[in-house]
């Protein structure tokens, strides 16, 4: 008997509307073939739970709660009964939210044309169901947290090079190892070309000092890490790499079923996945700013 099948693998959010146009679908191409269509659906839920019923609305009546929640939904569409006995034609749909979650949709029948035309009429509407963001597609992937982090940790190399550099003082030896403020104070203090004894050991004493103080920058690196224009600059990166990989992690769930109370949970969810994102935009500005500060900063 002729058969065809179409696999998705991607994450997906199943609402009532959306299972109700698949099982139409369904049932439409029964109806135009003039086949007796007999629906059976097979809900498997956390905790080993296990329902089976030819209605949708039981289907849609289930609680669908954090400790019992929706991990699959298998939907049989066939020619005769379904129980021990095979049908001739038959279609078959498995929401599977188990992780990687995935949708299976197959036919078979006697008729080649007419198998192939339902796994297209199908598809056409579980493709609505797929989510196909960036995050998604990541957290789908199962992408490795700590690679993940690794990408993540290149946004704060920048700014945390800048910031260390900041405190470096790359410009004193072009200086004489002298600050801006001592060369301001030699000027007021010199009323002619010629450095007076007394000057000119107030000048070396500004270079031993400005020497001292950054050989011990150079020396400390917690020094240096834990320096204002540091934390200034990083600070900013460092809440964006936070909540990226709360995002990741929490965010962007691979399979929801949205009936019940899986409503109220998934709307938290975006909720929260809209005020982070905000929050990474304010962060993303403000260390942009930070280490434009930072940088005018350096001596």
């Amino acid at each position: 008997m002729p058969s065809a099948r179409k696999t998705f693998r991607s994450a997906f959010v199943l609402d009532a509307q959306k299972l109700n146009r698949t099982v139409d679908a369904i049932k439409t191409r029964f109806a135009q073939a003039k086949i007796p269509a007999h629906v059976e659906f097979h809900v498997d839920l956390k905790g080993e739970r296990h329902i089976v019923t030819s209605k949708m609305e039981d289907v849609l009546d289930i609680d669908n709660t954090e400790k019992s929640r929706i991990e699959e939904l298998k939907i049989r569409c066939a020619d005769k009964e379904i129980d021990d006995t095979i049908p001739d034609t038959y279609i078959a749909v498995h929401f599977d939210g188990t992780e990687p979650a995935d949708i299976d949709v197959v036919a078979g029948g006697e008729d080649t044309s007419w198998v192939n035309d339902s796994v297209s009429a199908v598809e056409e509407q579980v493709e609505r169901t797929l989510q196909k963001s960036f995050f998604h597609r990541l957290s789908y992937r199962d992408t490795p947290i700590t690679i993940l982090i690794s990408l993540l940790a290149l946004l704060i190399s920048l700014p945390l090079g800048i910031a260390l550099s900041s405190i470096t003082p790359t410009k004193l030896t072009n200086r004489m190892w002298l600050t801006p403020a001592d060369l301001d104070r030699l000027e007021q203090t010199t009323s002619q070309g010629k450095l007076t004894p007394e000057q000119a050991a107030e000048v070396l004493t500004y270079q031993i000092r400005n020497i001292v103080q950054a050989s011990k920058e150079r020396s400390s690196l917690l020094a240096r890490l834990t320096h204002w224009r540091t934390i200034l600059a990083t600070a900013p990166f460092l809440v964006m790499l936070g909540a990226i990989g709360y995002l990741y992690l929490k965010c962007y769930p691979h399979a929801v079923f949205l009936w019940g109370d899986a409503e109220e949970w998934y709307s938290n969810i975006q909720s929260r996945r809209s005020a982070i994102w905000t929050t990474l935009v304010i962060a993303f500005a403000v260390g942009v700013l930070a280490n434009l500060f930072v940088i005018a900063l350096r001596p």
